[in-house]
């Protein structure tokens, strides 16, 4: 990887560009006009200046001042339009000046929440993600992504979200490059990732483990005698774990298992040697339910899934955003009454092809902040009424609601938060039967501190259902911090009672809606992040322990609950069994050598 420092200063913007160009490969063209006054900060509580400094090219910056914290980081933004068109494959680079002036926070420290490359309207495709925790000097930070569709002039820009804390940023100009698509992205420059809570002796991971130890473990006492019921003392006692209690997933996608019958046999070794649930498609949408042959996919993953007696989950009978909604649904517009009838017509062919199939959780709905498609149209109940109806249905499959940004974007978004906790209170009240609660966990740069991703949790636990991370990911190619992250994610979110399962959302860069964010590279190597999720959840969460009983027969042990293969062994005498730890379990276990 290249240096990027400059040969003098100060430098005039189109040196700086040419500077930039001289240094990096592959003869990239600048597809922006860099002057900072190119910015447009959006939102209200925000202050602007300009500033002066020597160090920044062109010499001028803006002061943007956040008078007061948002409910989400992008509250206040700053965006660079970008001015020629950008097409799919074309790999894109933005290196902008910063620095960090004034925070009021825990870490006194000024942050971007989000960088990202993104189309100006909804639904702001992004090209590349980032953030930045701004150093008090001028800095050059950097942003790199691949274009996933075209962009025409004037569809795409820089987006910096700004209000994650009450502070003060300067920004001098930004930089945006053009490679072309025949750039390996991995060559460019990169600002590494980091969090709070990433140390060893972070205060964080000996509270967690604490709570580990009690909520998560249980005592088994087994009891060795012979044919006559004489206790046997020295035998050898193996506790081999086969099945942890706790979910661990991923998303299989529709075509787990095809119509057909058939199915990757990669995929498959994979998923076996990782995961003990998945989460399989039920989307409402024309590319899913209403297409006959995705339909199709569905049912025969769904059907696999179950004859398998792998715990999976159904996501999502309904999703009530103009974007996700069937055509035929959304023809009905204009009657909100025929609209009404087609959705609980729906809710019950799905619910009633799933319920035999016992699924441990549907998805009933999907995102109920950001989309509220029938509340605006006249059907306020309606989601509610679903709730009912799908629970008339299958009472005894809890029925889930799911939603975003609640742990992510640095646990900034206070606001998203706020109308999680009064949208389930507010079915409470009206004794709507919602049985879990989802939270979507998918990161790029902008990783919460452990300790907050609890304390967010924590505030969910009055509601008394179980929590499920329902779509976790992390889009980076900072592979080290990606693992570590998994790792410390994963630990904190198990450390917490209240939650059940921990699912992420696709494992194969094949096969995954963000790649970098992958376990598996394409040629299925395994990347850093599997190698945290094995060590985590098949090391630190693993129980395989030998033991000796002592002179009463006996063995005291410990370990995590779950289904186990206890193999008794002295002498020339051996007996395996097989048995489950469980919390509500009386945990002893009687074992005969005859």
């Amino acid at each position: 990887m290249a240096s990027y420092g400059f040969a003098q200063t100060p430098l005039s913007l189109d040196d700086a560009a040419q500077e930039f160009i001289a240094n990096l490969e592959g003869s990239p063209r600048l597809i922006n006009a860099p002057a900072p006054t190119q910015w447009t900060i959006n939102g209200t509580q925000r202050e602007i200046v300009g500033v002066s400094s020597a160090a920044l090219p062109g010499n001028r910056g803006l002061r943007v001042k956040i008078t007061q914290q948002g409910e989400n980081g992008y509250d206040v933004t700053a965006a660079m339009p970008i001015t020629r068109a950008i097409k799919t494959g074309d790999v894109l680079l933005v290196a902008y000046y910063a620095r960090g002036e004034q925070a009021f926070n825990e870490a006194n420290t000024a942050m971007i929440t989000s960088s990202q490359i993104e189309l100006t309207r909804a639904p702001y495709t992004a090209a590349g993600r980032s953030a930045a925790r701004l150093k008090s000097q001028w800095t050059i930070y950097y942003l790199s992504g691949k274009a996933t569709r075209d962009y025409d002039v004037g569809d795409a820009q820089v987006s910096l979200h700004l209000a994650g804390s009450r502070q003060t940023i300067d920004l001098g100009p930004a930089f945006i490059f053009n490679f072309g698509p025949d750039m390996d992205i991995n060559d460019l420059p990169r600002d590494r990732l980091s969090y709070a809570g990433r140390a060893a002796d972070a205060p964080w991971r000996a509270e967690a483990a604490k709570r580990i130890e009690q909520h998560r473990k249980g005592d088994l006492t087994i009891h060795i005698v012979d044919e006559r019921g004489v206790p046997v003392s020295g035998a050898k006692i193996d506790l081999s774990m086969r099945k942890h209690a706790y979910g661990f997933g991923t998303f299989t996608n529709h075509d787990f298992v095809k119509a057909d019958g058939s199915k990757d046999e990669t995929t498959h070794t994979q998923f076996g040697k990782l995961f003990n649930m998945a989460t399989a498609p039920v989307y409402w949408a024309d590319w899913g339910w209403q297409n006959p042959d995705i339909q199709a996919d569905y049912k025969a993953t769904g059907q696999y899934l179950s004859a398998q007696n792998i715990p999976w989950r159904a996501h999502t009978i309904m999703w009530p955003g103009e974007r996700y909604m069937p055509k035929a649904l959304l023809d009905l517009g204009d009657d909100p009454q025929k609209q009404r009838e087609w959705v609980l017509a729906h809710v019950r062919e799905v619910m009633t092809y799933l319920e035999p199939l016992d699924p441990v959780v549907i998805d009933l709905t999907n995102e109920p902040r950001v989309n509220q498609y029938f509340i605006e149209n006249n059907n306020p109940e309606l989601v509610a009424d679903a709730f009912k109806l799908a629970h008339s249905i299958a009472p005894d499959i809890p029925l889930f609601i799911n939603d975003y940004a609640i742990l992510n974007g640095g646990g900034v978004n206070t606001g998203n938060i706020e109308f999680y906790k009064n949208w389930l209170t507010d079915m409470q009240n009206k004794d709507v039967p919602v049985g879990g609660i989802g939270f979507q966990a998918h990161f790029s740069a902008d990783l919460t501190a452990p300790q907050r991703v609890y304390d967010i949790i924590d505030e969910f636990d009055k509601f008394g259902l179980p929590i499920h991370i329902t779509e976790f990911d992390i889009e980076t190619l900072d592979e080290q911090a990606q693992a570590d992250y998994t790792r410390d994610f994963l630990t904190i979110v198990f450390s917490h009672p209240r939650t059940e399962a921990f699912i992420i959302w696709g494992f194969w860069e094949g096969d995954h809606w963000k790649p970098d964010a992958a376990m598996f590279r394409k040629d299925w190597s395994a990347k850093p992040n599997a190698k945290a999720w094995r060590e985590t959840v098949y090391g630190t969460f693993w129980t395989n322990e030998t033991v000796t009983s002592a002179a009463t027969g006996q063995a005291a042990l410990r370990g995590f609950y779950g289904d186990y293969d206890v193999t008794v062994t002295h002498g020339e005498k051996t007996k395996t069994l097989q048995m489950t730890l469980s919390k509500a379990g009386d945990n002893r276990l009687t074992v005969v050598l005859d």
